[in-house]
């Protein structure tokens, strides 16, 4: 019997292990990259210091000295909005992770409409009266390449500073 002597040899098997590894290598690096991008959202993202509250009696037109507000309600008020832009920063960051959004230069305006409708969060509702907060979040590319993420909501009974 005659041996084939024409199929791969060692140095061709060799060299396309070192190439696969290689790009394997190039791929986890630049997900590493993307996702770490991606988690600067605390310092850089979150802007709830600049956010106030609407009181509901200068909502509705009831004179201030009537409404009385202690500060545990005001400490759970703002830690239940915070919460609800928390979600939204991690909605939005999961809507562009998923479905692979390329950001312009000039930045993107995703609607807390869009999150809900795409199932990426639920709907926002206010605590005081139970209606539908609505929202969005703005989207820049930084010069490192990160994202910031600032995120904006306007319910019955609060609203963030720039809305």
């Amino acid at each position: 019997m005659k041996l084939n002597n024409h199929g791969w040899g060692t140095g061709e098997f060799i060299f396309s292990v070192v190439a696969i590894l290689v790009l394997l290598l190039i791929a986890v690096f630049n997900a590493h990259r993307l996702y770490s991008s991606l988690d600067t959202e605390d310092s850089v993202v979150n802007n709830t210091s600049n956010s106030s509250i609407v009181k509901p009696s200068e909502e509705k037109g009831v004179k201030s000295e009537e409404y009385s507000e202690t500060e545990t309600e005001v400490a759970y008020n703002e830690e239940y909005y915070t919460d609800y832009l928390e979600k939204m920063i991690n909605a939005t960051r999961n809507y562009i992770i998923y479905a692979s959004l390329i950001i312009p230069e000039e930045g993107m305006k995703v609607e807390l409409s869009t999150l809900v409708e795409k199932n990426y969060i639920d709907p926002l509702n206010d605590m005081l009266d139970g209606n539908m907060c609505n929202g969005y979040s703005m989207i820049n590319i930084n010069s490192d390449s990160s994202l910031n993420i600032k995120t904006y909501l306007s319910c019955s009974n609060y609203e963030t500073e720039g809305y």
